[in-house]
């Protein structure tokens, strides 16, 4: 028996295909009009609609035999085509996107390499030999060893720290060590020894010492704020070898620090030092630090290598330009002001007032009546002993001096003040006017009028 829909022979008895699963009756109603009709039709032969589903309106007959005419292809090949069709558009939109995101990868990078050359485009490119610690506990061992058996610590100094350098080509490993003395009463210094080896022995040599007077010295990275494994090491710049090591060192009674920043070369026993000098400042997560910039200029390549480094010293604070600009103005701030304080003591009285009234004279000399700027003092602002004339009221005390000075006393506020001085010969007399609160001045200014109460001046005739 077949299957009318497929044309699979299936068992006898079946009511439905085992695999199309249509029923396999001969007959079966049309669902647009209900005529039963043969149930292998694909048109309805009362009403002529499709039978099939899948089958679209405009699909006639015969093209619909000559589809379904091949069901064995057809069953295996379209599955497997669509197959086919969904995995080439899945390697092509994973290899798209992986495409993408490589380049949005590449993009960040070269963008992070753009900003780290822009923050430092002098960036110093450096071999550092990371130190395994029992390396550096190794000959720190041997370097103290070495300064008891030769008595190089009979000068009160302990040993910092101590470094293995590696052998490169024919030159044989060494260690560089450091002592040093911290007694800002006496003398601060640190002294550098290069230990070699002589047989199983090894033979210590002192190649620099330098003086740090009337500071004290700490070569502790806990006070560094420093990584031990950054701070000593040994580095190569340009196939140089060089001890890199930082200390603070402290003025004795000063509120600056100070972080010094070196490298030695061991073959032409030069000393290249780079100081971060600057008050100590709480910042705002409330620690101290150095707020420092370097003293010494960024020229040569070791020093440019230092500032690198210096970045890793957290107890200093580095400012940005921003903030070295608003340091600046701020300080500009406070110098005005104490010198405009300053101004204003008794001892300065006359230049502050000269100071202040320069325009003013030039506006009473053009026949204009000025305000004059006046400033009120506790003390007397001249001396008795230089006065050629004195007048009072019931109000106020003048004094004429030599240089040609005029001053007043207001007796109930007991303050005195300047009432002329000129760059010029000065006031040649004065006098009360009809009204004593007006005093009357011939200068080398004119005829000048003054008002005691307002403080007020003008020229007459």
């Amino acid at each position: 028996m077949k299957c009318n829909n497929c044309g699979n022979v299936v068992p006898d008895g079946s009511t439905f295909c085992n695999i199309c699963g249509a029923r396999l009756s001969n007959e079966m109603r049309c669902p647009a009009c209900g005529s039963v009709i043969p149930s292998n039709s694909v048109f309805c032969p009362d009403c002529g609609k499709s039978l099939r589903h899948d089958t679209p309106d405009s699909e006639t007959f015969n093209t619909r035999q000559q589809r379904v005419a091949q069901p064995a292809e057809s069953s295996w090949d379209e599955p497997q085509q669509q197959t086919n069709t969904g995995k080439s558009t899945y390697n092509r939109n994973l290899i798209i996107g992986i495409a993408v995101v490589a380049a949005v990868i590449v993009l960040l990078l070269i963008a992070r390499a753009c900003n780290s050359s822009d923050r430092n485009e002098n960036a110093v490119a450096t071999d550092s030999t990371s130190l395994v610690a029992n390396d550096s506990q190794d000959a720190m061992v041997i370097f103290n060893a070495e300064l008891s058996k030769n008595r190089l610590n009979t000068d009160n100094s302990q040993a910092a720290f101590a470094i293995k350098f590696p052998a490169v080509g024919d030159n044989p490993e060494y260690i560089l060590g450091l002592t040093y003395v911290s007694d800002p009463t006496v003398r601060s210094f640190f002294k550098i020894y290069k230990l070699t080896q002589n047989g199983s022995d090894w033979v210590p040599e002192k190649v620099m010492e330098r003086s740090v007077n009337g500071r004290s010295l700490s070569f502790d990275n806990n006070t560094l704020l420093a990584d031990i494994t950054q701070v000593p090491r040994a580095v190569r710049i340009e196939d140089k070898a060089y001890l890199y090591f930082a200390f603070m060192n402290m003025p004795m009674g000063g509120s600056n620090g100070r972080v010094s920043l070196c490298l030695f070369e061991p073959e032409s026993k030069q000393l290249t030092t780079l100081d971060y000098d600057g008050p100590m400042k709480r910042m705002d997560d409330g620690r101290q630090y150095i707020y420092g910039q370097p003293i010494q200029s960024i020229a040569s390549i070791e020093s440019r290598f230092l500032k690198q480094e210096a970045q890793s010293i957290k107890i200093l604070y580095i400012p940005t330009e921003e903030e070295l600009r608003a340091e600046e103005e701020r300080l500009a701030r406070e110098d005005s002001l104490r010198a405009e304080q300053q101004m204003k003591t008794p001892d300065n009285a006359d230049a502050y007032w000269g100071a202040n009234n320069s325009e003013n004279l030039n506006s009473v000399k053009n026949g204009q009546e000025v305000s004059v700027k006046t400033e009120s003092y506790d003390k007397p602002i001249f001396k008795m002993e230089n006065m050629k004339k004195k007048i009072e009221s019931a109000e106020y005390i003048v004094f004429a001096d030599k240089s040609g000075a005029v001053y007043g006393f207001d007796k109930n506020t007991r303050k005195y003040f300047v009432i002329y001085k000129s760059s010029g010969s000065g006031a040649s007399d004065i006098g009360f006017g009809s009204d004593n609160s007006i005093l009357r001045m011939q200068t080398s200014d004119g005829h000048l009028q003054y008002n005691l109460k307002t403080h007020s001046m003008k020229t007459i005739n």
